[in-house]
């Protein structure tokens, strides 16, 4: 393939990135150093790629989260992979129980996905320990960061369609700071998330899927919509 550096026919108009052993590209810069920082410890693709994605759940939580799903292609040694870990529906819930699917509340959740396609990916592909890959994520959930302008316009949508009930109660608890989203270039530290990070890493996951996180997950989708998340 032949690239002309003098051209740039996109109307962004940015200029071009060029590396010598690969880049790392996300939506904000705070998850792209994430990955950096992998790839400078002598990471690959794939560990960059995980280090990031757990980041995003941090810095750009409107738009990602640990109960999300994953999908990737993986290009390795001339190889082609395909993974799909997309979370099935819950235990105790069946078709014939919906007439719709509402865009909040438990019907529409599925069992997170993402988090145990990084684990699926670490192992397979990658060349840094899994616990290593969360370090960045946990220490800005931890020790804080700031928050940028497009982030907080978003952060401040999520706000308005979320209902203030009982049941978004955790949700309020996590992502707002006295009632309030963050404004932009504040800085925030979000304990709860860090503590979830945390755990996953220690567990090597197994905390999101059959420990404690498993367990809170399942009493609140039990409490508030009968439809437990696994099988007991």
């Amino acid at each position: 393939m032949e690239i002309d550096y003098y051209k740039n026919p996109f109307a962004s108009k940015r200029m071009n990135v060029i590396a010598r052993n690969g880049v790392v590209c996300t939506g904000n810069n705070l998850a792209t150093q994430a990955g950096l920082r992998m790839l400078l410890q002598g990471g690959n693709a794939v560990d960059a790629a995980i280090a990031t994605a757990a980041c995003l759940t941090v810095v750009e939580p409107c738009s990602n989260g640990l109960g999300s799903d994953g999908f990737a292609i993986v290009w390795m040694k001339d190889k082609m992979y395909g993974m799909n870990s997309s979370g099935h529906s819950p235990y105790a819930i069946s078709a014939d129980q919906i007439d719709e699917i509402p865009k909040r509340g438990w019907i529409p959740v599925t069992v997170p996905g993402a988090v145990k396609g990084w684990k699926a990916l670490s192992e397979r592909f990658g060349s840094l320990p899994f616990k290593k890959l969360l370090e960045p994520a946990i220490d800005y959930a931890k020790n804080g960061y700031p928050v940028s302008a497009e982030i907080a316009r978003m952060w401040k949508k999520a706000l308005n369609a979320i209902p203030n009930s009982e049941e978004f109660k955790g949700w309020y608890e996590t992502f707002t700071f006295d009632g309030k989203t963050p404004e932009p270039g504040q800085m925030i530290c979000m304990p709860k998330l860090a503590d979830a990070l945390e755990k996953i890493a220690d567990t090597n996951t197994d905390a999101l899927y059959y420990g404690e996180l498993a367990s809170r997950i399942d009493e609140e989708s039990r409490k508030f919509g009968d439809f437990c998340v696994r099988k007991i």
